[in-house]
């Protein structure tokens, strides 16, 4: 069961489910982007620069040479930041570049999110970065291709609640926390633009 849990939660893992939601909305829809670079910039700063938190952080741990919890803090709090950074840069893009409303929308959510897991993170209340990460995509996706995806974006997000818990790397209430984050910055990017 525990293989299964960790199969599940990397499956999971919030940069993937956004480069599925972008890839399948891109090849799907007609009318997602305008220009290429719509696509690109999300691609980038959204889908590929978090990613590099996890190669700092193995530079790091090799020269710091302490790594008494697998380097985990480190990663997660890099992972975080990374994440800050190129959501508030795609944001910020979006808006200077005049991008498609969908763009906007995608990259508002995103923003939305990271601030809202920041706000916690400040009072100290831990929420779920990797049910914001999976919540959002799953909207996003639902909204611009139709309510059809619901179903396996049910699926989807059961099984990384499930790992997520199994695994006692949330709670049930910052699982719900990250997922109400994730949600909440949705509806106010859709009512935003």
């Amino acid at each position: 069961m525990n293989k299964l849990a960790k199969i599940c939660r990397v499956i999971t893992v919030p940069t993937v489910l956004f480069l599925i939601m972008l890839l399948t909305t891109y090849f799907v829809s007609t009318s997602f982007v305008n220009y290429d670079y719509e696509f690109y910039i999300p691609l980038a700063l959204i889908g590929f620069f978090p990613i590099v938190a996890y190669i700092v952080s193995f530079i790091v741990r090799k020269v710091k040479k302490q790594d008494k919890d697998g380097g985990r803090k480190l990663q997660r709090k890099l992972a975080f930041v990374f994440s800050l950074i190129g959501y508030v840069s795609a944001f910020v893009l979006s808006l200077a570049l005049n991008f498609n409303s969908p763009i906007k929308e995608l990259t508002s959510t995103y923003f939305f999110t990271v601030a809202f897991l920041t706000v916690f993170n400040l009072c100290h209340i831990k929420a779920s970065g990797h049910a914001s990460g999976i919540v959002g995509p799953m909207l996003l996706l639902c909204h611009y291709l139709g309510w059809i995806y619901i179903i396996p974006c049910i699926a989807v997000y059961a099984l990384s609640f499930w790992s997520s818990i199994y695994l006692k790397r949330h709670t049930v209430a910052q699982f719900a926390i990250g997922t109400l984050c994730a949600a909440s910055a949705f509806v106010l990017s859709i009512l935003i633009f």
